[in-house]
């Protein structure tokens, strides 16, 4: 009887030693993992997944290429840091005149590399063409360009002379340079230019150019007041 209850003695003995070890091992798991979670090292961790989230200008829809800076209907909206490089157009003043030379997806960030800049110091004609309107060159001389005077800024009629045959194919053209200079004629002294740029309308355009082989073009100087149109358009 005495030895049975010296061996139950022992087994509750050490099977209080193995609960004991047990707890031990768990509350000092549980330390570890506590200390690991509010170490520094897992505080960057977890902030380097936070995604950091910045405001920027985006079209609204779809932007076909060869849209007007200042056509584009925008939004701001947030977008991930990671979308938005030293190029991204934070703002569009500057590119209000300039035309996408790409079509532009909705709600995604503008790229400075999208947009095509025309300056009027870099092309002083382009910067006068109104939309649906063209320029087209003509070379002139003495008498075609009125001794000179029909420069820029005039306004004049195109004739087009033919063996018997005089016609207006086009009135009120504005004419936007002569020999590649947009200063108007105003001094006393002057040289003829070679070839001057009007502006013209599509159909004044095709007129013009269809003319051209046919014949001689000159040029009929209007005062800047006159719209009137010619009574008699052909003479023979």
């Amino acid at each position: 009887m005495k030895r049975r209850l010296e061996r139950s003695r022992r087994r509750s003995l050490g099977d209080g030693r193995v609960l004991a070890m047990l707890m031990s091992a768990f509350v000092a798991g549980s330390g570890l993992a506590y200390h690991g979670m509010s170490s520094p090292e897992a505080q960057k961790k977890q902030d380097a997944d936070v995604v950091k989230m910045v405001r920027v200008l985006v079209p609204a829809t779809t932007v076909p290429s060869g849209t007007k800076g200042s056509d584009i209907p925008l939004i701001d909206i947030e977008v991930p840091e990671t979308m938005v490089s030293a190029t991204t157009i934070r703002s569009m003043h500057p590119y209000f005149d300039a035309k996408t030379n790409v079509a532009l997806p909705a709600k995604y960030p503008m790229n400075m590399r999208q947009f095509t800049l025309q300056t009027s110091e870099s092309n002083p004609v382009l910067s006068k063409i109104p939309e649906g309107m063209r320029a087209i060159t003509l070379r002139v001389d003495v008498a075609s360009a009125v001794e000179g005077w029909a420069g820029s800024g005039s306004s004049v009629d195109v004739l087009l002379i033919e063996d018997e045959t005089t016609s207006v194919i086009a009135e009120d053209v504005k004419i936007l340079s002569a020999e590649r200079s947009v200063t108007p004629v105003e001094d006393e002294v002057r040289e003829v230019p070679q070839t001057v740029t009007i502006l013209v309308r599509q159909d004044q355009a095709l007129a013009i150019v269809t003319a051209v082989p046919r014949g001689r073009i000159a040029f009929a100087l209007r005062p800047k007041e006159d719209r009137g149109n010619w009574q008699d358009k052909v003479f023979t």
